[in-house]
């Protein structure tokens, strides 16, 4: 969030270390991906919309690898989950 967020505290340094370490690429989740989404959703429709358009452009950098979850990790997250009525976590958070 903070490498997008500008009013994040941690913007500032998550810019100047993605500029320092593009050269070596970047992985990331699709979990983090629609974790980040999560974060957003509460921001205007302007600001949804960007950070849609900047994750999907993320798909196409070469530099970035984005690992996918996966059936079998959705199975597990889902199941984590259900066994934990009590927590008020989104379903990313199980991931």
């Amino acid at each position: 969030m903070s490498f997008i967020y500008t009013q994040d505290l941690g913007h500032e340094l998550a810019q100047r270390l993605a500029k320092e370490f593009k050269r070596d690429g970047w992985v990331t989740t699709d979990a983090v991906l629609w974790e980040t989404l999560n974060f957003f959703s509460r921001f205007s429709p302007a600001i949804r919309v960007s950070v849609a358009e900047t994750l999907e452009s993320l798909y196409t950098e070469p530099n970035i690898d984005i690992v996918t979850s996966g059936k079998n990790w959705l199975i597990a997250a889902t199941e984590f989950y259900r066994k934990r009525p009590d927590k008020n976590w989104s379903g990313v958070d199980c991931f």
